[in-house]
């Protein structure tokens, strides 16, 4: 949310204000609920989406100038390019994790180019973690290469 948001003050943030405030839905297939909704509706909740979107940059640029809050994963905030005037909190529901994998055709496991990017891309994936872990502890799998 943006910095000067309402909801943005030590606990504000309730369930039901979260509820009742107005969001915006990253979704990049453009599916009407996701997993936040979800979640929400386990609980017996439901938010009310003004605005979806398809990707993460794009939903802090419209949270940033207005009153409405979205969900994104902290390790995004810099990719979103106004980390500095939005305001971070944690969501006031439990929300599960998202696993993130590589999959690949087995007849590239042993190719060594294509080794060579696993692990690329394994080791980025941890650096991202590693950098956000004092936010939040990031429980990733090692891939197997």
């Amino acid at each position: 949310m943006r910095r000067a948001h309402p909801l943005a003050q030590p606990g504000a943030l309730s369930l039901q204000a979260y509820c009742d405030a107005q969001h915006v839905r990253v979704s990049f297939a453009g599916r009407p609920r996701g997993f936040v909704d979800e979640s929400l509706a386990s609980l017996g909740f439901k938010r009310r989406v003004m605005v979806t979107v398809n990707q993460f940059s794009t939903a802090g640029s419209v949270v940033r100038n207005t009153d409405l809050l979205t969900v994104l994963p902290r390790s995004f905030l810099p990719a979103t390019g106004c980390q500095d005037q939005l305001a971070v909190s944690e969501l006031p529901f439990p929300l599960r994790g998202i696993d993130v994998s590589l999959l690949w055709h087995g007849r590239h496991d042993r190719n060594p180019a294509h080794r060579w990017l696993r692990q690329a891309l394994a080791q980025a994936a941890y650096e991202i973690a590693a950098r956000v872990e004092s936010i939040v502890p990031a429980a990733a799998t090692p891939i197997r290469s």
